[in-house]
């Protein structure tokens, strides 16, 4: 990466603006080696509600960059459009289709890829259980660039709303066993799919005490036996 770079937000809904934000402010914390950052672009479907959301983040008292840019993007088309005008070397890819849900950001990131680290905000796999929503992100395995790729999920908050729930609460205070599947790719030569794989015992309840018990090889799978236990209560859980 050069000294100084743009970066692009795709989609301003409340992580994407977060991301936004956060870049807007980056080299005013006075972190070492961080690219100094001329232009941030964000971008929505329609460009008044994107030139609503720069105008946002440039009245901010603690911006640091040098110019917030509003952008259009609701189509690959738009996408490359942006990417060739402003030549991004950070993307973060926070849409999310209305039609198309989640699976758009296989193709986005394959595109932001050329210009530089993709930081997609949700997830390729739409969760079919049949593997299908993954085929999108099969060209991304042997992309030149596939470590320059990272992805946040928002699991925090998803934990956070299931311990707001009553229900849910009550439920893991009582529970005698958790089942957790995790399916991850690991013979092909990099471990972009590794690296992506969801990790779904972070949603479990923050007051237990998680220890692993056992991890028994099965050549290409392994089985990892848990063992919770209640912070307050005592109560134990098998996992």
């Amino acid at each position: 990466m050069s000294k100084n770079i743009n970066a692009l937000v795709v989609g301003a809904g409340s992580f994407g603006i977060n991301h936004a934000r956060i870049l807007c402010r980056l080299n005013g914390k006075g972190i070492p080696d961080i690219p100094v950052i001329d232009t941030v672009v964000v971008s929505c479907t329609g460009f008044t509600s994107a030139d609503s959301a720069a105008k946002a983040l440039q009245q901010d008292n603690h911006i640091s960059a040098l110019r917030v840019a509003p952008a259009q993007i609701d189509s690959i088309s738009r996408l490359n459009t942006v990417l060739e005008e402003f030549n991004p070397q950070f993307i973060a890819i926070c849409a999310r289709d209305r039609k198309e849900g989640d699976s758009i950001h296989a193709r986005y990131t394959a595109h932001a890829l050329k210009y530089g680290a993709v930081l997609s905000e949700k997830p390729f796999s739409e969760s079919a259980g049949d593997g299908s929503s993954l085929v999108p992100c099969r060209s991304l395995f042997d992309d030149n660039h596939a470590g320059w790729f990272g992805l946040e999920l928002p699991m925090a908050v998803v934990a956070r709303d299931m311990l707001r729930n009553d229900s849910m609460r009550k439920l893991f205070d009582r529970v005698k066993k958790i089942r957790i599947y995790w399916a991850a790719e690991i013979r092909r030569k990099n471990t972009l799919i590794n690296d992506l794989a969801l990790h779904p015992w972070s949603l479990i309840h923050p007051l237990f005490h998680m220890a692993v018990r056992n991890v028994e090889d099965r050549g290409n799978e392994a089985f990892i036996h848990l063992q919770l236990k209640h912070r307050k209560s005592g109560h134990r859980v098998e996992a």
